[in-house]
């Protein structure tokens, strides 16, 4: 005796392997899966006459013109400027290595400040470095002075010696010329040892001057900063301790 299937409506969830298929196809035959479809820009550029254009691209020779995106709804949605000439690039160029200076130069001005702050205690203290410098270079000036006329004691001797020589008939030794020389030689170089030194010392005189000058201006921006600083009833009160 067969068994006799009961056939009737089928369980829905039988029914959702098909019903999934059916809107996965759907989704793609339409474009949902990915959101719909791919809205399209729109480009928006002059030509060399100003004329504005309108396409789906910006022909190449006019990109470096520089031209306006646009979504579907007329909307800008990105501005991509104009390239740079050579020249624009040069002063940007030019402009940055300036303001790269002056950054350089503030760098450096700053250390410099915070040297003299911590190297100096008073304005007195400067000078004290300044005439101590001085006179050492003056001490080197007079060393070299020394020499140069004991070089020169020398070669008159030598000199007196040649012309005697000279006056006898008797033709002056090369040992006795090569010496002249040689002190001549040193002679001119303990000259131009001087000269250094003094160029040195109108250098130290012309530094002192000018970081004499700025160690006064920073003095005072201190002390009318701790001024400001100070409460009011110190700011107020007189030299002598009275109100």
């Amino acid at each position: 005796m067969r068994r006799r299937i009961r056939r009737g409506p089928l369980p829905a969830l039988a029914l959702l392997p098909t019903l999934l298929y059916g809107a996965i196809y759907g989704a793609i035959g339409g474009g949902a899966i990915w959101g719909g479809p791919a809205r399209a820009e729109t480009y928006r550029w002059s030509d060399d006459q100003g004329r504005i254009h309108y396409g789906d691209h910006v022909p190449p020779r006019y990109v470096n013109r520089g031209y306006q995106v646009l979504n579907d709804q007329g909307v800008v949605i990105r501005v991509v400027p104009p390239a740079k000439t050579p020249e624009e690039l040069a002063r940007e160029r030019r402009e940055a290595a300036e303001r790269a200076e002056r950054e350089r130069r503030a760098r450096a001005q700053a250390a410099y400040d915070r040297f003299l702050l911590e190297s100096y205690t008073s304005e007195e203290d400067l000078l004290r470095t300044r005439d101590r410098r001085l006179a050492s270079l003056q001490g080197a000036i007079d060393a070299a002075r020394h020499r140069l006329r004991d070089l020169r004691q020398r070669l008159e001797g030598l000199t007196r010696q040649a012309a005697e020589l000279e006056r006898q008939g008797q033709a002056v030794p090369a040992e006795l010329r090569r010496e002249v020389a040689e002190l001549r030689r040193q002679m001119e170089h303990e000259r131009r040892f001087i000269r250094l030194q003094r160029r040195r010392q109108e250098e130290v005189r012309r530094q002192a001057e000018t970081d004499l000058a700025r160690y006064r201006w920073l003095q005072a921006r201190l002390r009318a900063r701790q001024g400001a600083q100070a409460p009011p009833s110190t700011r107020d009160r007189s030299p002598d301790g009275g109100p």
